[in-house]
């Protein structure tokens, strides 16, 4: 494995990936034997899920508005689910979804 990527899967009979997001090469990674907490959020009402690395938001997807953020804004968006064309994940839009607090409290 080379990438880490965040999936939005559909929830039909036969899955499909709708779209992808990348969230970091390994080889960028320089604390690699330090242990990691991940864990995927979603909000009250199961539209909006979010991916969240030791405890700071990486990329959601709003699958209301079928759009899909991260911190980098890659790739591109080339797919047919998608309708937003900007996908980073700025301060801005995080805190269209979660207010201005970006990290996870204990």
């Amino acid at each position: 494995m080379t990438t880490g990527v965040f999936y939005a899967i559909s929830k039909s009979e036969q899955p499909e990936v709708l779209d992808g997001l990348h969230i970091y090469n390994v080889a960028d990674i320089t604390e690699k034997t330090l242990p990691t907490e991940l864990q995927i959020g979603w909000s009250d009402d199961g539209w909006i899920a979010f991916l969240i690395i030791n405890r700071h938001y990486h990329a959601l997807f709003d699958f209301g508005l079928r759009a899909g953020y991260c911190r980098n804004g890659l790739p591109e968006n080339t797919g047919d689910w998608a309708l937003v064309n900007e996908r980073q994940l700025t301060d801005e839009v995080m805190t269209k979804y979660v207010g201005p607090q970006q990290n996870i409290p204990k």
